[in-house]
């Protein structure tokens, strides 16, 4: 009896040893697949290779001509303005009630070079656009303000606009009532001009009160 449950144990043993030796452990079949002679290795290979170079490779370019062709953001800084007088003034254009300066910054911060578009200036419908320079690389007053047959409308045409460039808008308004302003882009796709307000507040003038007598 002792015998037989020996001999039936040694039986056991030896199969499992037998299917332990037969099945590769999964450092074995981990190493088998990193060998570079491995045909697993080489299917695997294959298959990274068509998913990196097909599927990676059109979610990247798709990527790009998605950035590439949407709407992109140029801004206008709205970054200076100046009341300078809120009193009845004559100018040559005749007798306004009021005068202001305004002063605006437009950057190509696109990733685009432009080569020609239209910007334009609007403010109240009532006001009158006085005087208005350019300053640009090419110099003061290279652009020209086409002036439309409103009062309160400026247009200006811009060309070689590269990236990263700038231009600085000034003009004196007469007859400003409510205040408001419209800049918007014209003859180009690709882009759409927003306006961000960059003004500083502005400390008032130091002023010294002294004695009658100091005053020199």
């Amino acid at each position: 009896m002792l015998l037989t449950i020996l001999d039936t144990a040694k039986h056991l043993i030896d199969t499992a040893h037998k299917i332990a030796v037969s099945t590769p452990t999964l450092k074995e079949v981990v190493q088998d697949v990193a060998k570079p002679e491995s045909s697993t290795y080489d299917n695997i290979m294959d298959v990274l290779k068509v998913l990196s170079g097909g599927l990676f490779g059109a979610l990247v370019t798709n990527f790009f001509n998605k950035r590439s062709n949407k709407i992109q953001k140029m801004y206008c800084y709205y970054i200076d303005d100046d009341v300078k007088s809120q009193m009845p003034v004559q100018t040559a254009a005749g007798q306004h009630q009021n005068y202001h300066f305004k002063e605006f910054l437009l950057e190509n911060n696109t990733n685009k070079d432009i080569s020609e578009f239209k910007i334009i200036f609007e403010f109240d419908a009532q006001s009158s656009i006085i005087a208005k320079h350019s300053i640009c690389k090419e110099g003061y007053d290279v652009l020209k303000c086409k002036q439309s047959k409103k009062n309160n409308e400026c247009i200006f045409v811009i060309k070689h606009f590269n990236r990263k460039d700038k231009v600085t808008f000034q003009f004196e308004i007469a007859d400003i009532l409510n205040n408001v302003c419209n800049i918007t882009e014209a003859g180009v796709t690709g882009f759409k001009i927003h306006v961000k307000d960059r003004r500083k507040p502005k400390k008032p003038a130091e002023i010294k009160i002294v004695d009658k007598s100091k005053i020199v």
